[in-house]
């Protein structure tokens, strides 16, 4: 019996495929201020509150909705996957890494000595480190399904590619493999930074790889090795004329609603 999820060559079609960006970059490099960027069309799940400043004050417009545990994490999630709601084209996870800290030592490692008195409410054990590396990789994986554009922010730091001598520049993401696993799960890593041009300094992402920085974009040819002052309408823009020249200015396929169920509490951009 011929698998349900088999494709012959030309069934399958790429150009109906999310964007799932990963935006890597040392902090204060304008992550935030990159998502904001898009407007009343993202969705920011902040694991700090404070980091919205910048990007507040500038005018982006953006919702944010406060996610500092799993059990924030799974609201929002839930919320989407069973409301779909139409407000945002992008759903974006600000950031992983601060987000993976805080969940170690308040949420996974606390509950871990709640049920264990031997275990200290202080330092986390290989149990809690593997719990807390498999639930963001089952979470990254939930929130790449959903039918919305998924973002993710990270710190930068350096690792171990497997064939690379040496470290290279990659997302900030606690566990061996994992930097590569969770940028493996995402079809585009940008690396935001600052770069001179003919004596210009300019914010610019990194969207293909070099030896010692970690970056990729499997939509082939839609955008420049660096993009230059990035925006995500200009990503969004380069993608959509890329899936149209791909499938001949096909139409995507319509969305269809979803009964509603109780939402998590979302900061509105009106009035921030």
């Amino acid at each position: 019996m011929r698998p349900r999820s088999y494709m012959a060559p030309g069934e399958d079609d790429p150009t109906l495929a999310t964007i799932n960006l990963l935006v890597y970059s040392h902090p204060g490099e304008g992550k935030t201020v990159f998502w904001g960027s898009g407007g009343e069309n993202v969705l920011v799940m902040i694991s700090d509150p404070e980091g919205v400043i910048s990007a507040r004050s500038l005018g982006h417009k953006m919702h944010t909705v406060v996610v500092e545990d799993y059990d924030d994490l799974r609201g929002v999630y839930e919320w989407l996957k069973d409301d779909k709601p139409t407000g945002f084209k992008w759903v974006v996870w600000d950031s992983l890494t601060l987000f993976q800290d805080r969940a170690l030592i308040d949420d996974v490692l606390a509950e871990a000595a709640e049920t264990n008195p031997k275990q200290s409410p202080d330092v986390a054990s290989q149990r809690e480190y593997l719990i807390n590396m498999n639930r963001i990789s089952k979470y990254v994986r939930m929130f790449i399904d959903l039918p919305y554009n998924f973002g993710v922010s990270c710190h930068a730091d350096l690792d171990e590619l497997p064939g690379v001598n040496g470290t290279v520049l990659m997302p900030d993401i606690q566990g061996k493999r994992m930097p590569s696993k969770i940028s493996g799960y995402m079809n585009m890593v940008g690396y935001l930074h600052k770069r001179t041009v003919d004596g210009k300094t300019m914010q610019s992402m990194l969207l293909q790889k070099q030896e010692r920085l970690y970056a990729k974009n499997r939509f082939a040819g839609s955008l420049p090795q660096y993009l230059d002052q990035p925006t995500l309408p200009k990503i969004d823009a380069a993608i959509e004329e890329w899936r149209k020249k791909q499938r001949g200015a096909k139409p995507a396929a319509p969305t269809t609603a979803a009964p509603r169920r109780r939402r998590p509490t979302v900061n509105k951009p009106t009035g921030a």
